[in-house]
């Protein structure tokens, strides 16, 4: 159930759920090897941020109330900054391989015109000065 979630929301609710599921006294041991699974995954979504909330902390929140902790709420920003980092990136990469893209095949086009209505001397000369362009 936990190494299926994509986001540090859905972990936490997953968590919760698994630790709702199991609290009784004799499932103390379930209860804490499903926080360490929960955290290890946390740490590979986000790296560099926040730590896991402690397991007390997380059990004492089950009683119904959807209170974010600190780590939560750091989370979610620090996940909404890289994606917005990500989109910002990819954006701009994008329109640079855009306009790479479009310049090689303006130049292309140019050869192929080159070869095609001039004569093979012509067309070479018209070829390197084309390319001295690019």
């Amino acid at each position: 159930m936990l190494q299926r979630r994509q986001s540090g929301d859905e972990l936490m609710v997953s968590l919760r759920a698994g630790l709702a599921d199991f609290q009784g006294a004799n499932d103390a041991a379930y209860r804490e090897a499903l926080h360490a699974w929960a955290g290890a995954l946390w740490r590979v979504m986000a790296p560099h941020g926040p730590a896991l909330s402690p397991l007390k902390e997380i059990e004492r929140n089950l009683g119904g109330t959807e209170m974010t902790t600190i780590g939560e709420a750091n989370m979610r920003r620090y996940r909404e900054k890289l994606l917005q980092q990500g989109v910002e990136q990819g954006m701009e990469q994008g329109l640079e391989q855009g306009l790479e893209q479009g310049r090689a095949d303006a130049f292309e086009r140019l050869h192929r015109e080159a070869a095609s209505s001039l004569d093979p001397a012509t067309a070479e000369r018209v070829s390197k000065l084309i390319d001295g362009l690019h």
